[in-house]
């Protein structure tokens, strides 16, 4: 019995772990992506103000960095966000109860 509750403990808290770096993983994806997008339309900002005959390359990068912008609620890794936090944080407050 002893044996299989320390079984239970160990994959409890390796599921917890996998969450975390799951996590980890789509905020950091969506950290990237934001600051390309905000790098991209500032920068194409800048440039299109020094480069006028240019005008139609940086108005297509705002543009296309708005456009990601607006769908990136609807991307897959974002969605999974709160139920990935809803989920280590039940799963944590479950091993926790297990522990003590």
């Amino acid at each position: 019995m002893q044996s299989q509750y320390w079984k239970e403990l160990y994959q409890l808290k390796t599921h917890i772990g996998f969450i975390e770096r799951q996590l980890e993983k789509s905020e950091s994806i969506d950290r990237f992506l934001k600051i390309v997008l905000a790098i991209a339309s500032s920068s194409s900002i800048g440039a299109w103000a020094i480069w006028n005959e240019y005008s139609w390359v940086w108005a297509g990068i705002i543009a296309f960095s708005q456009v990601i912008t607006e769908i990136t609620p609807f991307l897959p890794y974002t969605r999974h966000f709160y139920h990935i936090k809803a989920e280590l944080n039940h799963t944590h407050h479950y091993f926790m109860s297990l522990k003590s």
